[in-house]
């Protein structure tokens, strides 16, 4: 395979010969997985819809392109592995208490360049002396944060041991410091670095002195220039090649001045809102208090804060509320407390206990695959199919008002049946919000569920939202009261209330044709396989009052 990859680059780099020692792969087994949809759902990194609104944005403090790169890896590939975990949170604890150590690694990975580009261009000879200039000194920054960290009880976790003041000197002792991009008009090559090179420099700057043999004096100075910008060249070739036999000394210092600044931005983040270091569990606990949406919290003033209590017993989170009130997000709040958990991070929390996840599913908002010739609906029960299919015990789903592309009935139903599949076969933490406020009842048969409700009330008409979450269910749905304040017409507001009021007569007296029936077919089991010719007396009289015990039940 990776003769074939290195084939098709070198096609794709036009026959330039691509120096690599082996292709880095990746074993997704060891990191918490999550789809395309959840990564827009959850607005992790920036897109064409969200540019500036993602977690990315929030969360990015790194001060290089490598540094910065690393984050966005680490969002995208948020570790498993406890104890790796705990390392990471020990290095961000370390540099949030040496606030003068962290600072000082600041300031110098302020002086370092896309080494990564850079070393790319060297790789394949497409590098320039500007280029080696911005090494040299992304070297030299390099090798004052390896001393600064050496010198600390930090070493302990990066073990550095990397030596590259030999190349900082040969490139500094070969490149001029205002050396340009071009090679072909030369004179980026210092001065000592060779006898020859320095006698050319000298005839080609005192040729227009020796006018007298004006025209030989002109051969003079083209065969001097030429032959300095050929020097220099070979200087410069020479210098490439060993850079290139340097390559994995330049990858390894790259890499970890990328770590290091990944590190220095999460406890530059840490400090800037005040966040708590998460702990882990092997059981099925989700424990958050006073949690917050960081992102959300960052562009809004007064964020509600809100708890989160799952354990092995109960542990879906049936959530109901009106439109609007916050519950996508104080789902959405959970799941990247988790992830920010998974990269090592410190969390938006007053304290946070939690599992390790190994994958994400959400469905989240509506939108719909026309190209594909997939609706709204379609593409919801796609998500959650995809959902329910490769979820584990170990996953953690979102479910945002699910079933509202169909009818009431319908929509409830496939509720209410998903999550009975997820409490029965998949038994994974599971966040589920619902507009049917009806659905809470399902806690009556399904132990694990636990209901909450995004707090609201209604004064005079109006709606305010609490945006507090509470132990309950919401009462009812303030579908209304919400479209009051999208400023709909007095008249259709005033027309639904009349419809709805309609409705639910029409719904009280279905319930009560429904409840009916209930009586007439619990009576009717009773007697459909009886022969009253058979019965005693005494058996006649208690057949009667389990009739009329059936009669009271129902009354009341």
């Amino acid at each position: 395979v990776d003769n074939i990859l290195l084939e098709y680059f070198n096609y794709l780099n036009q026959g330039n010969k691509i120096i690599y020692n082996q292709f880095n792969t990746i074993d997704f087994d060891l990191y918490l997985q999550f789809s395309d949809a959840t990564i827009d759902a959850l607005n992790l990194i920036p897109n064409k819809k969200n540019s500036e609104g993602s977690l990315f944005n929030t969360i990015n403090f790194t001060s290089t392109a490598i540094g910065k790169r690393y984050l966005l890896y680490n969002i995208l590939h948020p570790l498993i592995e406890v104890e790796e975990l705990n390392e990471r949170l020990n290095i961000v604890e370390y540099l949030n208490n040496d606030f003068i150590l962290s600072k000082q690694i600041g300031e110098e990975l302020e002086n370092i360049y896309d080494m990564e580009r850079i070393i790319s261009k060297i790789s394949d000879h497409s590098a320039n002396p500007k280029d080696l200039n911005q090494l040299k000194h992304s070297l030299i920054a390099s090798s004052k944060i390896f001393e600064l960290i050496t010198n600390s009880q930090l070493n302990s976790f990066f073990h550095i041991n990397i030596k590259i003041e030999r190349l900082i000197e040969k490139i500094n002792f070969l490149i001029k410091e205002d050396a340009t991009t071009s090679l072909k008009e030369g004179n980026f090559i210092n001065q000592n670095v060779s006898e020859q090179l320095d006698e050319l420099r000298l005839l080609a700057n005192n040729s227009a002195d020796w006018f007298d043999e004006y025209l030989k004096e002109q051969q003079a100075l083209k065969n001097a220039t030429n032959q300095i910008v050929e020097i220099e060249k070979e200087f410069f070739s020479n210098l490439i090649l060993e850079l290139i036999n340097n390559l994995d000394l330049l990858k390894s210092t790259s890499q970890l001045i990328a770590k290091i600044d990944f590190f220095n931005s999460l406890s530059i983040l840490t400090k800037k809102f005040y966040l708590t270091r998460p702990s882990f569990n092997n059981e099925k606990e989700m424990n958050i208090q006073q949690g917050y949406h960081i992102v959300i919290k960052n562009l809004v003033e007064n964020f509600i804060d809100n708890d989160t209590n799952i354990n092995n017993n109960e542990f879906i989170y049936l959530i109901t509320g009106p439109n609007m009130s916050g519950k996508s997000t104080f789902m959405r709040q959970n799941a990247l407390i988790a992830i920010m958990a998974q990269i090592g991070s410190f969390v938006p929390a007053k304290s946070a206990n939690l599992p390790i996840f190994d994958k994400i599913f959400t469905r989240i908002g509506a939108h719909d695959d026309l190209m594909q010739g997939s609706s709204t609906f379609m593409v919801e029960m796609q998500e959650c199919a995809y959902a329910l299919n490769n979820a584990t015990e170990n996953s953690l789903i979102l479910l945002d008002e699910l079933g509202r592309g169909t009818s009431t009935f319908d929509g409830m139903s496939l509720a209410a049946s998903i999550i009975d599949y997820i409490a029965r076969h998949i038994k994974c933490i599971t966040f589920f919000s619902t507009h049917y406020h009806e659905l809470a009842e399902l806690d009556k048969e399904i132990d694990s569920i636990k209901n909450v409700f995004v707090d609201a009330k209604e004064e005079q008409g109006n709606i305010l939202f609490l945006h507090k979450v509470k132990d309950g269910n919401a009462q009812q749905s303030y579908g209304i009261s919400v479209a009051k304040l999208a400023n709909l017409p007095f008249e259709v507001i005033n027309n639904a209330k009349n419809f709805m009021q309609k409705l639910d007569k029409v719904e009280l007296q279905q319930t009560k044709i429904e409840e009916e029936n209930q009586v007439l077919l619990a009576i009717k089991s009773k007697l459909y396989n009886l022969n009253p010719d058979d019965l005693r007396p005494i058996e006649a009289l208690n057949l009667i009052y389990e009739i009329k015990e059936i009669i009271d039940r129902d009354d009341n």
